[in-house]
C-alpha cells in the first residue's frame, strides 16, 4: 500500500487512471473509501488521487500539530503534480477551499460538496449535537457516537433513517467505526493566516458548488454563500438529499461534476 512519509506521519493514498489529475478529499464522517463510485467513474478519463487525512482511515501520525493544507501540498509534490482539480466533501471541501486560497496556482478547478467554511461559527443547535457526541465518546460508547453522527449528517434534520439508503448509512457507519479506533484524535490544526470568510471573491479557479436541501441548515447557508461570493461559481442543488450526495446519488453527482469539468476545464 502506498504511503507518503511527511511531517511525522504516514499518509495513505491511492492513484487510479491517467489524464488530468483529480484529487478527492473525504468528509469528516468518512475516509477515502467514500469515493469508491467516483474513482470507478472518473479514473476512465482522469488521474484520480484519493487519500486519508490524519486521524482517518489508514493514515498514521506521530504528531498532534498538523497542517492539512501542507499535507495536501506534499502529496501533490510527491506525485509531481503542479496543478490539480480538487473535489472535497464537507470537511474535505473546507480543506480544498482553504488550499485554493493559500495556493491558487496549484488548483485547476474546485468542486465543493456539502462544504463548510472554516472561520464561520456553528449555531448553538449544532454545538449541542457535537457536545452530545463528545459525551458519548468520553463515556466509551462508540456505537452511540456513530448513531448520533449518522442521524446528524447522513439522515439530516428532516429525514428518518428509513428514508436514507441503508447501504449509505452502513458504509458511513463502517468508516467511522474504523476512524474512531484511531487513538488520540485531539489535533491542533493550523488555520489559514487569513480565514476564508471575506476572501471568497479572491478565488478565480472554475468552481462548482453542490449541496442537498436535506442537509444541516449551516451547510445549506454555506453553499449559498459559496455560490454567491465565489466569482462565476456554478451551483447544483439536489432536493431532499443529505450531507454525502456523492454516496447517496452517485450517478447524478458524477454527471453534474463531469458536465462542469468538460465545460470549464480545458
Amino acid at each position: 500500500m502506498p504511503y507518503l512519509e511527511f511531517n511525522d506521519g504516514k499518509i495513505y493514498y491511492e492513484v487510479s487512471g491517467s489524464g488530468k489529475p483529480l484529487v478527492l478529499i473525504h468528509a469528516g464522517i468518512a475516509h477515502s473509501a467514500m469515493w469508491d463510485p467516483q474513482v470507478e467513474y472518473f479514473s476512465r478519463a482522469y488521474q484520480v488521487i484519493r487519500f486519508d487525512q490524519r486521524g482517518f482511515g489508514k493514515t498514521t501520525t506521530a504528531t498532534q500539530t498538523i497542517n492539512r493544507r501542507a499535507d495536501l501540498g506534499a502529496l501533490l509534490d510527491h506525485l509531481a503534480i503542479e496543478r490539480a482539480i480538487l473535489i472535497g466533501c464537507s470537511m474535505g471541501g473546507s480543506l480544498a477551499l482553504d488550499f485554493t486560497l493559500e495556493y491558487p496556482e496549484r488548483v485547476a478547478a474546485l468542486i465543493l460538496i456539502s462544504a463548510g467554511i472554516n472561520g464561520v461559527d456553528a449555531p448553538t443547535e449544532m454545538r449541542e449535537l457535537w457536545n452530545e457526541q463528545d459525551a458519548a465518546y468520553e463515556a466509551g460508547d462508540i456505537e452511540r457516537v456513530v448513531d448520533l453522527e449518522l442521524k446528524m449528517w447522513v439522515d439530516g434534520p428532516n429525514r428518518s433513517p428509513e428514508q436514507v439508503p441503508a447501504a449509505v448509512r452502513e458504509k458511513v457507519r463502517a468508516m467511522e467505526l474504523e476512524n474512531l479506533k484511531i487513538p488520540n484524535t485531539d489535533y491542533d490544526a493550523a488555520p489559514l493566516e487569513s480565514p476564508a470568510p471575506g476572501r471568497l471573491h479572491h478565488i478565480h479557479a472554475p468552481t462548482l458548488v453542490i449541496y442537498g436541501t436535506g442537509d444541516q441548515p449551516l451547510i445549506i447557508a454555506s453553499g449559498e454563500q459559496l455560490a454567491r461570493e465565489i466569482p462565476n461559481a456554478q451551483v447544483v442543488i439536489f432536493e431532499k438529499v443529505g450531507h454525502v450526495p456523492s454516496m447517496e446519488i452517485p450517478r447524478e453527482v458524477n454527471r453534474a461534476m463531469e458536465n462542469f469539468l468538460q465545460a470549464r476545464v480545458k
